[in-house]
């Protein structure tokens, strides 16, 4: 019965930035010479998607931004992006307020003024004027932004049209509307001709809910947030300790998961 597996990224797949361990690797690889899929589904975008995993072998496609670009056996099944009209209206925004903020597109990661930049893998490129996206990055595409900090009334207002906000300790972030985890895992099964019942998620944050709720076996990591482990039909070891390859062995490998 082949089975598709959607592996969160930070704090899932990699531990602290780094991985995938041994120990995973070895279930997602036995996972794949089985028969079964194996892809990534993250709020990353292409640009910020680790060295590592990209074109990895063991990988039959990305659910990137959120579901907001999603690429299945080198192909792209979905693309939807924020305007460069929007994107004039925040940069401008962020840029009168001096507020960090950071762009994910599928070529560069960029930002407004300086914060710790420890959600990126990339050097950040910088937006100093409002227009930057249609003129110094105009070939690029914005799947997703992250700004410094909680959402004002204001920045929800000025965000709402384009982006869901997600909530973290230290920042949110937006999501392009009409994208999620779960649609972009819903638009691969699909694809593959695979039901919803024969799906595993694996997640630890809340932008991982939607996926872990919609999954015919969502999996809560050890490290999850309480409010994802209370959603999770299982929860498994934390990433730092073979989380998903308990899960990968539990609901794909096991002779009756």
């Amino acid at each position: 019965m082949e089975k598709a597996i959607f592996l969160d990224i930070d704090e899932t797949l990699l531990c602290r930035g780094k991985g995938p361990s041994p120990v995973d690797l070895e279930k997602i690889i036995e996972a794949k010479h089985r028969g079964h899929r194996v892809l990534v589904n993250t709020g990353r975008s292409l640009a910020n998607l680790p060295e590592d995993l990209r074109d990895a072998p063991y990988l039959d496609g990305y659910v990137l931004g959120a579901g907001a670009h999603i690429i299945l056996h080198g192909k792209t099944l979905r693309e939807s992006w924020v305007s460069p009209e929007a994107l004039q209206r925040i940069c401008a925004f962020y840029l009168a307020r001096k507020k960090w903020c950071a762009f994910e597109g599928e070529r560069g990661v960029y930002a407004i003024n300086r914060w710790p930049p420890f959600l990126f893998l990339l050097d950040l490129l910088p937006v100093e004027r409002a227009d930057a996206f249609s003129t110094t990055y105009r070939d690029d595409r914005i799947t997703k932004i992250t700004i410094q900090g909680s959402a004002s009334e204001e920045e929800r207002a000025l965000l709402s049209d384009h982006f869901s906000l997600n909530r973290f300790a230290a920042y949110f972030e937006g999501i392009v509307r009409g994208a999620s985890k779960a649609q972009g895992m819903m638009t691969v099964l699909e694809a593959l001709g695979i039901p919803v019942e024969n799906s595993v998620a694996v997640g630890d944050s809340l932008n991982d809910l939607d996926m872990i709720s919609a999954a015919g076996v969502g999996v809560a990591m050890g490290n999850a947030c309480d409010e994802i482990k209370r959603a999770a039909r299982y929860v498994a070891a934390d990433c730092a300790h073979g989380g998903v390859a308990e899960a990968i062995e539990r609901w794909v490998l096991a002779p009756n998961p």
